[in-house]
């Protein structure tokens, strides 16, 4: 048994599941619902209102969504016995964990892709323009989320004996980094001296990859302004190339992080049971 091997198996089990079209079908009512409402906006071209909407519908969904669903596929594992099965094949934990990010990363990339593309389809025949730049943008946000969030479902599946610790696990993560960052980026900063806030802010941005995404994502399409002179520094790095650097070496180094903590806690697994 390989990694191929797993993510295989992975992927089978993950569209074979009837959650796998259920999902599929609440993004494509979503994104089109969206669309719809603003149909009359005449410019899907930069960041607008719409792209906005469709920004927060999309972070605070999709990370829940692949928090849950990515963690469950190792607990499940676990409950049923099947995990003490897979140890006692000759398999490394990275071919493991691997597998199955990559089984899990291509099941949900499928719903991604087919929901917007089937979105994208749709928008014509409601007289929707919806240029190549907004779909792009939207998709390439949604992936990213799916990306990062992955690698934390990942870590909590590991970590958590039950599906019932992953999903309140899964839920705690998903309501500090999505529901409640701002109250706690505000709380933390009301505590330093006025001239160290904004260095502060630009450091604490990076902890939190959906922040950081979106940030990025924003500045891209031209709409910086909306988050005020705190991060007027960062424009000019994230808008020209050195923008896609800095998003390269920044999932590096968060896959690293993720990727070696994760691996650590399963080979403590391993030992312990």
């Amino acid at each position: 048994m390989n990694l191929w091997t797993i993510c295989r198996f992975e992927l089978r089990n993950m569209t074979r599941q009837r959650s796998f079209y259920t999902f599929l079908l609440l993004w494509v009512v979503v994104m089109s619902l969206v669309i719809l409402i603003q149909q009359n906006i005449p410019n899907f071209g930069n960041y607008t209102n719409v792209t906005g909407t469709m920004f927060n519908l999309i972070l605070y969904l999709l990370p829940l969504l692949t928090l849950v669903l990515s963690s469950f596929s190792i607990t499940n594992e676990r409950e049923s016995g099947q995990w003490k099965l897979l140890l006692s094949y000759p398999v490394s934990s990275w071919e493991y964990l691997i597998g199955k990010f990559l089984g899990q990363f291509i099941a949900q990339w499928i719903i991604l892709t087919g929901s917007l593309g089937f979105t994208v389809g749709l928008s014509p025949l409601f007289g929707v323009p919806l240029t190549f730049t907004w779909v792009l943008a939207v998709y390439l946000f949604a992936i990213l989320l799916l990306f990062f969030f992955l690698l934390l479902g990942m870590l909590v599946g590991v970590q958590s004996a039950t599906r019932w610790q992953a999903l309140m696990r899964s839920i705690a993560i998903w309501f500090v980094l999505i529901m409640i960052w701002p109250i706690i980026l505000i709380s933390v900063l009301s505590f330093l001296p006025y001239p160290m806030i904004e260095s502060a802010m630009k450091v604490i941005l990076f902890i939190n990859p959906a922040e950081w995404i979106r940030v990025w994502m924003v500045i891209q399409l031209n709409g910086g302004a909306v988050f005020g002179q705190t991060y007027d520094a960062l424009f000019q790095s994230f808008q020209s190339w050195n923008g896609w650097l800095l998003l390269v070496v920044y999932m590096l180094v968060y896959t690293s992080l993720i990727g070696f903590i994760t691996k650590w806690m399963m080979e403590r697994n391993k030992t312990h049971g």
